[in-house]
Order: C-alpha cells, then structure tokens, then sequence
C-alpha cells in the first residue's frame, strides 16, 4: 500500500499530492479548487499552450486577439503606469524590448504577451511606424511564430502602407451654409473615383450646389437638381496632383436643405 503513502484525505474533501507541504485538491462547497498545502488558491501550468494537446489558460485566450492602443520604440518605451490594463507594439527593437512583439501594461511594467502563429491583432486609429510598421484600422495574422512574429496585413490583399487600390470614401453631411469644408484632406495625388450627393430634404430659393477640391471642379452646379430629393451621381477618373480639404459651395441662401456628400477616391492603383 506504500504506493498511496503521500495522498491525504481521499475519502473527504481533500487530495493532497506529494505530502503534507504538497499542493492540494480541494471540495469547497461546488468547487472544486486547487490549492497550496495552506490553502492559498494557486494555478495550474500546462505547458504554454502551444501545442494541440496542451490546454490554454484564461490569459492566453484573451489575447487570441489583441486591439492595441498604438506602438513605441523599445529604447524609450511608454511608461507602464500611465497605460494600465492596454496593449501596445514594440515598433522597434531596444533594450529589453523587441520589434514585432506585443507587450501589456499590468500598471507596473510591461509584460510580453505571446502570439503564436496564426494568432491576430488590430490597430486602432492611429498607424505604427518602426522596424515594423502598421497602417491605422488595420487587421494583422501572425504568420511567423511566437517568438519571432511576422505580422501580414489581411483584408485589402495588400500589405503596404499606402492601401494601394483600395478605394476610400469622405462623408459630409450638408446644411445650408454657404460654404462647407470636411474636416479631413484627399492627400496629394490621389485619384477621385466618384462623387454622389444625396438630397433628403429639398433645397428651396432654386440653390445650386457645387463640389471641389481647390480649383478643380467634381460636381458642377448643373450637375444636380437641390430641389429634388434624389441622389445624384458622377463617376470620374479626376486626378489631383494637390490634395485637400472638399469645398461645398451653396448658392442662392436656401432656408430649408438637408444632403449628404461622398466622394470616393484611391490613393494609388496596382498595376
């Protein structure tokens, strides 16, 4: 019977494995819970979950995929206190810290967390710019390994920065002010697709609407009817060697007029 000489209690609430200051299996009423030999809860380890048959813990299916905040360079990394519960990405490597790998502030420092292959990340509103890089918005798969990740970009076929051939809009809700901008710029170069303009609530004092980005015309004034409720639509090929903001200018000071605006434009196109 020798072979049960280090197990305690098996008839009652507890199995305690490897004698009296061995770690133990406790009934605690419908748990059941694992603990040291003085009752302290503890973890249970099954290798790290990389391989099919390990089981994976809590911490690591949480960051099965991970939106992080943003990235910073290992030599001068953020400090970890003021980002407490966020994930962010070593851009480039310095330090203890290396490019490719993400790190979580627990609120005292920053701790790696491990991808392994396969595993995914997203960026939030702004693009990461190092050894390695990441546009803003984007959705990223691990294609190399854990500790050596590879980050592809996914969605637009493309992994360069400047979203070759994915075409983008710029929305703009229209009231009756004279002149209307947007709040952000077409970037230099880039090529205007369309344009539409979509009239809910009819224009009255016979107003005409023209859009254009500087001097370059997209929509004429003859070329929508504010009266109307109808949506009105231009496809081009309009390059614009300057960008900018979109200009709307309103003639006529209607009283009345609500549209929408959507200009659709690419920064490049592949080959």
């Amino acid at each position: 019977m020798s072979l049960f000489k280090n197990f305690k209690g098996i008839i009652g609430d507890i199995l305690q494995l490897g004698g009296p200051t061995g770690p133990q299996v406790v009934h605690d009423s419908d748990e059941i819970q694992f603990q040291d030999a003085d009752g302290n809860l503890i973890q249970i380890h099954a290798a790290d979950g990389a391989a099919d048959t390990e089981a994976s813990t809590y911490g690591q299916l949480k960051t099965r995929h991970v939106n992080i905040a943003g990235g910073w360079d290992g030599a001068s990394p953020l400090d970890a206190s003021s980002y407490s519960g966020t994930y962010y990405l070593c851009h480039t490597s310095g330090g203890d810290y290396t490019a490719g790998i993400v790190y979580y502030s627990d609120g005292t420092s920053w701790t790696a967390v491990s991808t392994p292959k396969n595993w995914t990340l997203s960026t939030k509103t702004s693009a990461i710019s190092g050894t390695v890089s990441m546009v803003a918005s984007g959705f990223y798969v691990n294609e190399g390994t854990a500790g050596s990740p590879s980050w592809a970009l996914k969605g637009d076929g493309s992994s360069d920065t400047s979203l070759t051939g994915v075409e983008k809009q710029l929305s703009m809700t229209l009231g009756t002010t004279a002149s209307q901008s947007s709040s952000t710029s077409i970037p230099d170069g880039a090529i205007v697709t369309g344009v539409k303009l979509n009239v809910t609530t009819v224009y009255d004092n016979s107003a005409t609407i023209a859009v254009a980005v500087g001097s370059i015309e997209l929509m004429g004034t003859d070329e929508s009817a504010p009266a109307s409720a109808h949506t009105y639509s231009k496809e081009m090929l309009q390059t614009l060697s300057t960008g900018g903001t979109v200009d709307v200018t309103i003639a006529n000071s209607p009283s009345a007029g609500v549209a929408t605006l959507v200009v659709s434009y690419v920064e490049s196109f592949n080959a």
